[in-house]
């Protein structure tokens, strides 16, 4: 099981925090794969690779340059 620390030292797993970037994402409707990063204690790839694969199941767009970011 991969396990990921939020900024609160709390431990999760990498499927609760890809179904916590969902609840993330719909409540912001939108934000940036840094600030996600930041927030998840990930890395910024770590956030891509999870976007790559909620994509498939979710209505989510990213834009990457000025005013990009992840939306939902």
């Amino acid at each position: 099981m991969f396990l990921t620390a939020i900024n609160n030292g709390e431990k999760i797993s990498l499927y609760e925090r890809r179904r916590r970037l969902i609840t993330v994402l719909y409540e912001r409707q939108n934000d940036t794969i840094g600030n996600l990063a930041f927030e998840f204690s990930v890395s910024s790839h770590t956030i891509r690779n999870d976007m790559r694969v909620l994509e498939l199941e979710y209505p989510i767009d990213t834009k990457m340059g000025a005013g990009g970011g992840v939306f939902i």
